[in-house]
C-alpha cells in the first residue's frame, strides 16, 4: 500500500457518510482490503440508524414549534461499543527469544443517535486520540469536548483533525458543547 493510500478512521467514516470527499485510491483501498469490512459494516449501520423515515405526524409536530426552536449546545455521548485492535507482530521471534511486551491499542465508540454524532476515542500504549464525527455536517467548528467522568474539557476549533491528549485519562461518557 503507497503512503498516499493510508487508510484512517476518518475515511473510514467518510467512505459511509461522504463518499465524495475521498480519493479515488483510498475507496479502492477500502474496498478491497478485507481488514476494513467490520468498520465499514459498524459505520452502515450506524448511518442506517440514523437515516430513518419521520412520520408525517412528527414533521407537522416540529414544523408547529418551529417559533421555539433553540439550537441543541450540549450533546452527551454513551460508550456503545468496546474493541481491541491486536497489531501483527512484524518481526521473526525465535524459540530462545524472551517475549517482549507489545503495546495496545484499544479503541471506544460513543454515540448520540437521537443528534446523529460518534465519538472514537483510540487508547495508545501513554496517550489518546479522539475522533469526532458528525453523520450531517461535514465539518464541525468550535465546540468543547468534555470528558467525564474527570470533567477535563477541551476546545477543537473544528474535526478535521484528531484531539490528541499525551497521557491516560478515565472516560465513561463524553460531552460536546457547542458555543
Amino acid at each position: 500500500m503507497h503512503e498516499s493510500e493510508y487508510i484512517t478512521e476518518n475515511d473510514i467514516f467518510n467512505y459511509v457518510f461522504f463518499r465524495y470527499l475521498l480519493k479515488q485510491e483510498k475507496i479502492h483501498s477500502i474496498e478491497q482490503n478485507s481488514m476494513y469490512v467490520e468498520n465499514v459494516e459498524f459505520y452502515t449501520n450506524l448511518k442506517k440508524r440514523f437515516i430513518r423515515d419521520i412520520p408525517q405526524e412528527i414533521k407537522k409536530r416540529i414544523s408547529d414549534k418551529i417559533a421555539q426552536y433553540r439550537p441543541i449546545n450540549k450533546v452527551l455521548l454513551t460508550l456503545i461499543k468496546e474493541e481491541s485492535v491486536k497489531k501483527k507482530k512484524d518481526f521473526l521471534v525465535l524459540a530462545a527469544d524472551s517475549p517482549k511486551e507489545e503495546p495496545r491499542i484499544s479503541s471506544r465508540t460513543f454515540v448520540n443517535e437521537e443528534n446523529g454524532y460518534l465519538i472514537k476515542l483510540i487508547n495508545l500504549r501513554n496517550s489518546e486520540r479522539i475522533f469526532v464525527f458528525s453523520a450531517f455536517e461535514k465539518v464541525l467548528r468550535n465546540y468543547k469536548i468534555i470528558l467525564h467522568p474527570s470533567g477535563k474539557s477541551f476546545f477543537q476549533s473544528d474535526n478535521s483533525i484528531p484531539l490528541e491528549i499525551d497521557y491516560k485519562i478515565e472516560v465513561d461518557n463524553i460531552e460536546l458543547e457547542f458555543e
